[in-house]
């Protein structure tokens, strides 16, 4: 008796479980299905020959970290999680901007579903800028962040700094076995640039992150000295301005 109730609810039960065992493609692309509808219901910009651009070419996708872990924190102090950002995107001929429906999700996008459509230039990224930036936050948080007040530490952090020619003391021969003819060629044959961050947490002062580069490029820009300087400093040693900053209004902090 039991076996033959058994074998009757075999088909019913083997439907069910064969129902949640999709593959990774058929999630991708039932999810790149809902992209393409929602992008197309909300661009009514595009003319008949780019909605069928979008219609009938595959989109790029476009992935990163989200937040929401069930472990909040790891050892390396960084927020991890199980989801992701996934941008659906289309390259669509005759259009400046690249479009990209949003969305968050497991990465095999099991449950995906179109949140929001960004337009988007993508301007290429300055790597010499990216450089510098990248070796002075990275020494802000190894070698400064106990010493950084919070609103420092995320002004730094979050915000882009004045970057200039400039004149500060390095600190060129820490082990003491360059002569003092070495130090002035060196001096010389390098040109010396400092990354300058407003301080939140004290008006007037500075935090400025110097090294040098060769004189025509600034793509080899090498930390030297992190120091906390005063407005006149800043002023008097700083000259060629190369790259703007953000703005810092106090007000707004």
């Amino acid at each position: 008796m039991i076996g033959k109730s058994f074998f009757r609810l075999l088909p019913a039960v083997l439907a069910v479980v064969l129902a949640g065992c999709h593959s990774v493609a058929f999630y991708r692309e039932r999810a790149v299905r809902n992209a393409r509808d929602f992008l197309l219901e909300n661009a009514p910009e595009l003319t008949p020959e780019q909605v069928a651009f979008v219609r009938y070419n595959r989109p790029v996708l476009l992935t990163g970290e989200g937040i929401g872990s069930n472990i909040p924190y790891t050892f390396s102090g960084r927020v991890t999680s199980s989801q992701r950002q996934i941008c659906v995107t289309w390259l669509i001929p005759g259009r400046s901007e690249a479009y990209l429906v949003y969305g968050v999700s497991a990465p095999e996008m099991t449950n995906w579903e179109p949140l929001q459509l960004i337009r988007k230039v993508f301007l290429p990224i300055d790597q010499a800028w990216e450089n510098a930036v990248r070796q002075a936050r990275t020494y802000a948080a190894n070698n400064l962040y106990f010493q950084l007040p919070v609103a420092d530490y995320n002004w730094i952090r979050f915000s882009n700094p004045r970057i200039v020619e400039s004149s500060f003391e390095l600190a060129l021969n820490p082990e003491g076995r360059l002569t003092p003819q070495a130090i002035e060629a060196l001096q010389r044959s390098r040109r010396q640039c400092s990354l300058i961050w407003q301080s939140p947490s004290a008006p007037g002062e500075y935090w400025v992150f110097s090294g040098l580069c060769s004189p025509e490029r600034f793509a080899d820009w090498r930390l030297n000295t992190a120091e906390k300087r005063s407005a006149d400093e800043v002023r008097t040693r700083s000259g060629k301005q190369l790259y703007e900053g953000t703005p810092y209004h106090p007000e707004e902090n």
